[in-house]
């Protein structure tokens, strides 16, 4: 099986060759002990690190999202941008939420971040561009405070 790693640890996103087993084969893989699974394409999915904020090391990456092909066609002016914390795997689920290998393309742009880039067969599709980032070493996990409930 075939998928993209995102290290933002080592600040690289590399092809990743894998026999997958089970969901531990993803633990492994992105060094985590619970993962979540978030879509970012029509047959495409994230492995992501559910404990990431909880770690010491706290390196993270964002998505954003720069084009989308097909019918509605568009550039993204304000951009839609999403953070990970920790490592992640892409693959494909062929939208029914099997493990198979990813379809989407890998590259690098002219200011140092990668793309992602992914095309169906019928030219419906996304683009991301990927960056990484580190929190401060001072940076702590604000929970709101609950609010009280008034009953009339």
């Amino acid at each position: 099986m075939k998928g993209i790693l995102i290290d933002p640890y080592q600040q690289n996103v590399t092809w990743k060759d894998f026999d997958f087993e089970d969901y531990r084969t993803i633990q492994k893989t992105i060094d985590a002990d619970t993962f979540d699974v978030t879509r970012i394409a029509k047959e495409e999915v994230m492995y992501i690190d559910d404990e990431g904020l909880m770690k010491e090391q706290k390196h993270y990456f964002t998505l954003e999202l720069m084009h989308e092909f097909g019918k509605k066609a568009r550039r993204y002016e304000k951009a839609d941008v999403r953070s990970y914390v920790g490592k992640a795997l892409i693959l494909s689920d062929g939208g029914i939420g099997e493990a198979l290998s990813t379809k989407m393309e890998l590259g690098s742009l002219n200011d140092g971040s990668y793309s992602i880039i992914d095309l169906y067969y019928d030219k419906v599709g996304v683009a991301y561009r990927l960056k990484f980032h580190r929190l401060a070493e001072d940076y702590k996990i604000r929970v709101p405070k609950p609010r009280g409930i008034k009953f009339a």
